[in-house]
């Protein structure tokens, strides 16, 4: 009875394997046995997609010394999208694990292919990449799921499991694009060598490849600008795609790629704009709300990039019965309703509602880009009092997590127990400047370019931390806006506003040799960055760093100072 249900199991008729396994359990008194039996009915409920009840039947159940039965609570929890429920039963699962394996966590000197099986014996590899992924949909924080999947045991990139590989991939993408890519690649190639199923043998050790392996691959290749080499790896074997990666996913990636090498933008929308009707009919289905989100994403960026406002704001309310509870859906319809210009007091109401709803109780958890915004609107609309409030908030906590990371940040070790202290450490401080920034481009457009640009500098400071892509295309539009209004004799620059605009880019030819003018350009190799001087930098990022944009204004200022 046991082999026929395994056999079901591996056939994923999981209904007939677990009945199978519930007649079995009914012939034995062993507890043991019962438990290894009421695990098998978890598994098949959790592949039924009951998760509720595979979680019910694991609590009941007796943790071995090695954490097993922790984990799997972890991975229900976090499919449910419980994800501190996660956290605490994941940490467990690493204790017990490390506890049990010590030597091979603190040795610095062993063999790791001895150690290899032993290590796989426990969940602690599964647990370390569980724990990653958490981190990331807690808080988005990239950095600290990296330094979490760097304490893998293993430091041989060869005997890393495929999910560990596949993980730092994802999470070195912005770091080393090319080396993300080969990753990928090997790992999508693994599993396209055996085409009856997704497993790999490799010196006797099975290797499972994780159909997502698929999809960002293709995605690595939209954001590094190789979208004939995503299209040339999506004729070749798409075949072998079209079985791992869910069809409207494929198709959407597919017009994303053939989008930014020759089709039009309103071929690629009316495409776009059938596939998201026909996904909004599938909404019931698994992972269906989030590629909606996906296409509308795109869809709107392709309008807002265009000034299209009205219509992306019809775009977003045709799913609203789908996303109508996303934080993101409700973030972009304010943001397209704040730039309709005229309609400051729905976007206010909008903002504030999000600052409500949010799960944090902290100013600095919220996307910079909404307090902002709102305190622009609050301005707009005479309420200074609202605005100046907000801004005092924000300017409090700022102050009260720098102070804290002043006296804690240098005690602070990567360890389980401290995991906390760090993501508590590490709130995003820079809201003050966004919203200067903001404020400041509010005074250059009512022509108050001094007050404007002297608000946009000081928030800069310092520049070492302040300056980067995002800020300078801020600060650089305005700057251009008072050289054109100067130049057609629009407006006004006497030498004090030039002098001030020219020492500001002095300061950012200085800073912003490594600062990408535009993000979406990528180096032609990343590892490059590692090893050149920094004086000749330059020639690698060629027109697309700060340095050399500040060097190209300055000089029009100085043209326009000593004409």
């Amino acid at each position: 009875m046991n082999r026929e249900a395994e056999s079901a199991y591996d056939r994923r008729e999981y209904s007939s394997s677990r009945l199978k396994y519930e007649e079995s359990l009914k012939n034995f008194d062993d507890t043991q046995a019962k438990n290894n039996f009421l695990f098998n009915i978890a598994s098949c409920w959790a592949a039924e997609g009951s998760l509720e009840k595979a979680l019910n039947i694991i609590s009941t159940l007796e943790d071995s010394s090695n954490g097993d039965l922790h984990y799997n609570k972890a991975l229900c929890y976090f499919k449910l999208s419980n994800f501190l429920e996660a956290l605490d039963e994941v940490e467990i699962c690493i204790e017990k694990s490390t506890k049990m394996y010590m030597e091979l966590v603190l040795a610095e000197d062993y063999n790791e292919a001895e150690n290899h099986k032993r290590l796989q014996q426990t969940c602690l590899i599964e647990a370390i990449n569980l724990k990653t992924a958490i981190l990331v949909e807690l808080d988005g924080n990239w950095s600290l799921a990296e330094k979490c999947l760097n304490k893998l045991p293993v430091s041989t990139q060869e005997l890393l499991d495929s999910v560990s590989l596949h993980n730092q991939a994802i999470c070195n993408y912005e770091i080393d694009i090319d080396s993300s890519i080969n990753k990928l690649s090997y790992l999508c190639r693994l599993a396209i060598d055996n085409s009856q199923s997704e497993i790999e043998q490799v010196d006797d050790v099975i290797v499972f490849v994780p159909n997502e392996c698929f999809v960002n691959l293709l995605i690595l290749y939209s954001l590094s600008g190789r979208n004939e080499a995503g299209l040339e790896f999506l004729r070749t074997f798409r075949g072998h795609i079209e079985k791992r990666v869910p069809k409207e996913v494929l198709q959407f990636l597919s017009i994303q790629l053939e989008h930014q090498t020759t089709a039009s933008d309103e071929i690629v929308y009316s495409k776009l704009d059938r596939l998201l009707n026909k996904t909004i009919d599938m909404v019931q289905q698994d992972n269906v709300r989030e590629l909606i989100l996906s296409i509308v994403t795109y869809q709107g960026s392709m309008l807002w990039n265009g000034g299209h406002y009205r219509l992306l704001e019809k775009l977003l309310l045709k799913v609203k019965l789908v996303l109508g509870d996303d934080e993101i859906w409700k973030r972009n319809l304010a943001h397209v309703i704040f730039m309709q210009d005229t309609r400051y007091d729905e976007c206010i109401q909008l903002y504030e509602n999000l600052l409500e709803t949010t799960d944090s109780d902290s100013l600095l958890k919220v996307n910079a880009d909404i307090l902002s915004n709102l305190c622009v609107a609050y301005v707009l609309t005479g309420r200074n009092g609202d605005a100046e409030a907000l801004i005092k908030n924000v300017e409090a906590e700022e102050l009260e997590v720098a102070v804290q990371q002043q006296g804690e940040l240098t005690d602070i070790h990567l360890d389980d127990e401290q995991i906390h202290v760090e993501s508590t450490c590490q709130l995003e401080t820079s809201h003050m400047c966004r919203i200067n920034l903001c404020i400041g481009t509010l005074y250059c457009v009512k022509n108050n370019h001094k007050f404007g640009l002297m608000r946009m500098f000081k928030s800069l400071e310092p520049l070492k931390r302040h300056l980067n892509s995002e800020n300078w295309l801020h600060v650089k539009r305005c700057i251009l806006a008072l050289l054109d209004g100067h130049c057609k004799q629009m407006t006004w620059a006497n030498d004090d506003i030039l002098n001030l605009v020219g020492s500001f880019l002095m300061q950012c030819e200085k800073h912003g040799i490594q600062v990408d003018a535009r993000q979406s350009d990528w180096l032609t190799s990343d590892s490059n960055k590692q090893t050149i001087d920094t004086n000749t930098l330059g020639q690698f990022h060629g027109r697309n760093s700060v340095t050399y944009e500040a060097r190209y204004l300055r000089s029009i200022v100085l043209t326009l100072v000593h004409d």
